[in-house]
C-alpha cells in the first residue's frame, strides 16, 4: 500500500494498472469539462475517449492504452461509475438519477442496500454496472410492494 501510494504521488513511477486508471479517469474529467450539461450521450464514453482524448496521454507502451489508440474499442469505461455516468449523461441526467436515488432511499425499508450501492459505485469497474441496476430494481420493487400493502390493509 505504501509503495503504491508513493507511486501515485510521484506519477512517474506508477505501475501500469494505476497509470491506466488515472488516464481513464482524467479523460472522463476532460469529457465532463467539455460537455457538462448534456454529456456525450449514453454509451458514448468509449467513442470520445478513443477518438479524441487518449491521444493527449503518453501510453508508455501499455497494451491497454496502445490498443485503445489503434482499435478504437467501443467497450471502454472509466474506472469510476460516477465519472462515466456524468461524462455520458451530463449534469441534467445526473440530477434525474439523483432524484430517483433520493426517492428510492426515502421509501425503502432496507437503507443498508444504499450503503452497498455506494461501495459498488466507488469501486465499480467493470463488474458494478449490472449489480447497481439489479439493486435499484430490487429497491424500487420493494417500494412498490410496500405501497400496495399499505393500500390493501387500508392504511393511508
Amino acid at each position: 500500500v505504501y509503495s503504491r501510494t508513493v507511486a501515485l504521488i510521484t506519477f512517474q513511477t506508477l505501475d501500469p494498472s494505476s497509470y491506466i486508471r488515472i488516464v481513464k479517469n482524467k479523460a472522463a474529467v476532460q469529457i465532463i469539462n467539455d460537455n457538462p450539461i448534456f454529456g456525450v450521450g449514453p454509451g458514448q464514453f468509449s467513442t470520445y475517449y478513443t477518438s479524441k482524448y487518449i491521444s493527449n496521454y503518453d501510453t508508455r507502451g501499455f497494451g491497454e492504452l496502445e490498443s485503445a489508440l489503434v482499435t478504437k474499442d467501443k467497450t471502454i469505461d472509466p474506472y469510476s461509475f460516477i465519472l462515466g455516468l456524468v461524462a455520458e449523461i451530463g449534469i441534467i441526467g445526473l440530477s434525474w438519477v439523483l432524484l430517483g436515488f433520493y426517492y428510492l432511499f426515502k421509501h425503502s425499508h432496507r437503507k443498508f442496500l444504499f450503503g452497498l450501492i455506494l461501495i459498488i459505485l466507488i469501486w465499480d469497474y467493470p463488474y458494478g454496472k449490472p449489480y447497481i441496476f439489479i439493486l435499484f430494481g430490487y429497491i424500487y420493487q420493494e417500494c412498490k410492494s410496500n405501497t400496495v400493502k399499505k393500500y390493501s390493509l387500508g392504511e393511508v
